[in-house]
């Protein structure tokens, strides 16, 4: 018989298996901003997963879509990229901020560097939750990628992870963007 105490970790280990397999997917898209041969689509709305919604910004697109344990949605206007990622999680935001920089962003880069200081955000919804920020190299490529990573985990027990990302010197560009589809996501 299973010890109930320890369902939380399985699912944590769970979630932190599925971030490591997307993180080198994110590994190999990092290449280009849109990955050669992929359908790009408008759509006025995004459901990442069930209560998750995102709602793209003018001349954004859905650029791919992976599910699993976790789902990701990558949304793109070209020069910059936005992955939403989705799934069970039962810690607290800046845990989850900590796990996508151990698991997604580390074992995937070169030359990393994250902010020390993590900065408290509030979504529209209520929910608490934490940015901070990133460059380095991905891949095979010397271009270092900015991005911006801003985490939230909702009452339901939904870790939901924003990466916007773009090469370096693009992606204040695009923040504006993706400030406004965070601040209208639903999450539910």
């Amino acid at each position: 018989m299973s010890d109930p105490a320890a369902l939380p970790s399985r699912r944590r280990r769970t979630w932190l298996a599925s971030v490591s397999l997307l993180a080198l997917m994110i590994a190999v898209a990092f290449g280009g901003y849109v990955v050669a041969g992929a359908e790009v689509r408008s759509v006025s709305s995004v459901e990442i997963v069930p209560g998750i919604t995102v709602k793209p910004a003018p001349g954004w697109e859905v650029a791919g879509r992976e599910a699993g344990d976790v789902t990701l949605v990558r949304l793109t206007r070209g020069n910059g990229s936005l992955d939403v990622i989705a799934g069970g999680y039962t810690g607290g935001a800046a845990a989850l901020f900590e796990t996508f920089r151990q698991e997604a962003l580390e074992p995937n880069s070169e030359r990393l560097r994250v902010s020390d200081e993590v900065e408290s955000v509030r979504h529209p919804s209520g929910l608490e939750g934490v940015r901070g920020f990133y460059i380095g190299t991905f891949g095979d490529r010397s271009q270092s990628i900015e991005g911006e990573v801003t985490a939230f985990v909702t009452a339901s027990g939904i870790g939901v992870v924003f990466d916007a990302w773009a090469g370096e010197g693009l992606l204040a560009g695009a923040l504006d963007d993706v400030h406004a589809m965070i601040e209208s996501a639903e999450l539910g």
